[in-house]
């Protein structure tokens, strides 16, 4: 779908067609729903979050304004939403639950990861998987991630880094832990 039938789509809605917010929901579903799940693991808590996005994007489109990155703002109510979400979790009793299975893929989507690699990110806190996912994954510019993650370009910068390098770190140590366990 290209930008004038999204905003096509977004202006739609904004009069009352509901119906035209299945265009919107269709072409971000899939990427919001990666995004996400990147950063809370859990399928069920991923599916309540993405559910409870849309309607927060459905309720506050009369607060996008054109001239701005539509994908942006997607993602800055998906990033405060499941931080929500993430700080009130960190609240209730805690329950040992297995959070990440041993191949970890996201859902109907299929797309996989290596038990490494879901081990390392498991490691990361989640302000450290959406920096490296909307850096590395969406490629998106410090510009943009400064909007959605409302902070400023040189300190995500520092951040980027830093997440960037614990992930290598970890990721080394986890690949020898596995080559140990081999021999």
């Amino acid at each position: 779908m290209s930008h004038h039938e999204i905003e096509s789509s977004i202006n739609a809605v904004k009069r009352g067609n509901s119906d035209a917010f299945e265009n919107i929901v269709e072409m971000y579903q899939r990427p919001l729903y990666k995004y996400i799940r990147y950063i809370v693991y859990n399928q069920w808590d991923t599916d309540d979050i993405l559910q409870d996005v849309f309607i927060k994007i459905y309720t506050n489109i009369h607060q996008y304004r054109s001239n701005s990155n539509f994908e942006g703002w997607l993602y800055k109510i998906a990033y405060n939403h499941t931080m929500s979400v993430l700080r009130k979790k960190a609240k209730e009793p805690f329950v040992l639950v297995e959070r990440l299975p041993d191949v970890a893929y996201i859902d109907e989507y299929k797309i996989e990861m290596s038990s490494e690699m879901t081990t390392t990110l498991s490691q990361l806190n989640p302000d450290e998987r959406a920096i490296l996912f909307l850096r590395v994954h969406e490629e998106l510019p410090y510009k943009d991630i400064s909007k959605i993650m409302k902070n400023s370009e040189s300190l995500l910068r520092k951040k980027y880094e830093r997440a960037k390098k614990k992930f290598v770190k970890i990721y080394k140590e986890v690949l020898q832990d596995e080559n140990r366990n081999i021999q």
